[in-house]
C-alpha cells in the first residue's frame, strides 16, 4: 500500500472510530442507567471494533480491509 493511500484510509477511520466509540459509551450509558444492565471494558471494546469496522466498511467502500485483520488489533 503506497504511502499516500494509507495516510488517507487513515484519515478516514479516525473520525469514525471516535464516533462509534461515543456511540458505543452513550448506548452502554442507556442500557446502565434505564435497563440496570452492567457492561464490561472488553465488550466495549468488543462493540466499538464491531461498529467501526462496519461503518468504515459501509460508508468509505473499503473492500480491503477484512473482519479477521480489523479484529486482530489488539488495544
Amino acid at each position: 500500500m503506497k504511502w499516500s493511500k494509507a495516510c488517507h484510509l487513515f484519515v478516514q477511520m479516525c473520525p469514525c472510530q471516535v464516533a462509534a466509540t461515543c456511540w458505543i459509551i452513550w448506548l452502554s450509558r442507556n442500557d446502565i442507567i434505564f435497563k440496570h444492565k452492567s457492561t464490561s471494558v472488553s465488550k466495549l471494546i468488543s462493540d466499538v471494533k464491531a461498529v467501526s469496522f462496519t461503518w468504515i466498511k459501509n460508508r468509505a467502500g473499503l473492500a480491503e480491509i477484512g473482519w479477521d485483520n480489523w479484529k486482530a488489533f489488539n488495544l
